[in-house]
């Protein structure tokens, strides 16, 4: 049971979500994901690993409940995970679907939250980019945008792939329109620093220390790759990158485009899709 300051950060994270207020209610979710998180770790407060277990246990049991009722009744489960499931069912199924999720949270006492969508593209359970109702994506896992607990990779390449989704918007179209230098970017924790070889060899001249935070873009003629400085080890996803520690004005004339588009249809290919002549098909 959730106590008295949890209860009021998820009545105050609702009232945000609903108002539309989706950085608070960001925000919001991750001081309740942390709070849970804390029911395992024997130095918090919080520590119940009794606690922890009755609330994963009984979640997914009871999730697995609503899933054989909804299978027995023909309405199709796509996916699940811990907290939630995906369907997909005609809309003369909306009542049944209705009656028996109103059964089951009377049964459960747990709430359940809807969002529609118009299609859902898989690469696996937990990473997905689902196009909502209303025409924006939803961008899961791999996919994700940028946040508090995650650093931006190339994020212009899921942006076009969501743009093709949603308005069939060529891949080319949406990078090589793109102004901002962020966009571009990868940002990755090296520990013990990053070294960005511009020859073949770490004990050359020609190397740059580039701090424990390094940020690139991928680049036209680079030579070299980005090591650890302690091992030598490339650091991975460096081939071709060109370190960009401070951000300029303008976009860089040597921005390699034909990467940023390859790696675009890459992510399609790990939907399931391939954009061809401006068309969606299935592989």
């Amino acid at each position: 049971m959730m106590n008295k300051v949890e209860i009021e950060i998820k009545l105050d994270k609702l009232r945000k979500k609903y108002n539309h207020h989706e950085m608070v209610s960001n925000a919001g979710k991750l001081n309740l994901n942390g709070s849970f998180g804390k029911l395992n770790s024997k130095w918090s407060k919080l520590y119940s690993p009794e606690t922890l277990i009755q609330v994963t246990l009984t979640g997914q049991l009871c999730l697995l409940m609503l899933i054989e009722r909804l299978e027995q009744s023909g309405i199709s489960v796509v996916s699940a995970n811990t907290d939630g499931i995906c369907i997909k069912t005609h809309k003369s199924n909306r009542n049944k679907l209705e009656s028996i999720c109103s059964k089951w949270e009377s049964e459960t006492n747990f709430k359940l939250e809807e969002t529609g969508y118009k299609s859902i593209h898989f690469r696996d359970v937990n990473s997905y980019i689902a196009i909502k109702e209303n025409g924006k994506a939803k961008r899961k896992g791999a996919y994700a945008n940028p946040g508090l607990a995650k650093n931006p990779t190339t994020t212009i390449c899921t942006d076009a792939v969501c743009e093709y989704l949603i308005n069939k918007t060529p891949i080319e179209k949406t990078i090589l329109d793109c102004q901002d230098i962020t966009k571009f970017v990868s940002v990755r924790n090296v520990k013990g620093g990053g070294v960005k070889l511009w020859g073949s060899e770490i004990n050359t001249t020609d190397i740059e220390y580039l701090g424990k935070v390094v940020r690139w873009y991928y680049a036209k003629d680079v030579p070299g790759e980005i090591v650890y400085a302690k091992s030598g080890n490339k650091v991975a996803l460096s081939e071709k990158a060109k370190p960009l520690m401070r951000l300029p004005d303008r976009l860089p004339d040597d921005i390699d485009y034909d990467w940023y588009i390859e790696e675009s249809n890459k992510i399609l290919e790990e939907l399931g899709l391939s954009s061809c002549n401006n068309e969606t098909t299935v592989i």
